[in-house]
């Protein structure tokens, strides 16, 4: 059986599910995933629980300092979620920097 639609009504293909669908409207996951912290956030509470912009600094240099490699990719993954990834941009060029040139060639198929 299949899911009919005609200009008036549907008909589903499963009548004993109609009870569990979600009514319109209605989230099917009103609570959702929990939302995460921005990094701002934590900053603005750090300053206000009394940790001053000069200990912090001093808390990324150690971690820096470090250098293990997962501290560094941290360390990049907060960066690009506060700043935001740079744009790349990419120039697509043809021969010695002319215009790119696309030759089509239709092909019929015999039956």
């Amino acid at each position: 059986m299949s899911e009919t639609t005609n200009s008036t009504e549907t008909v589903s293909r499963a009548p004993w599910l109609k009870p569990h669908h979600f009514k319109k409207g209605q989230s099917g996951n009103p609570t959702g995933r929990p939302k995460k912290l921005p990094i701002t956030d934590i900053y603005n509470e750090l300053l206000e629980e009394g940790v001053t912009k000069s200990d912090i600094k001093k808390a990324m240099r150690s971690l820096v300092r470090g250098r293990s490699s997962a501290t560094v990719q941290a360390l990049k993954e907060m960066a690009d979620r506060v700043e935001g990834k740079p744009t790349e941009r990419h120039e697509i060029t043809g021969a010695e920097g002319g215009p790119v040139r696309v030759k089509v060639e239709i092909v019929k198929r015999s039956a």
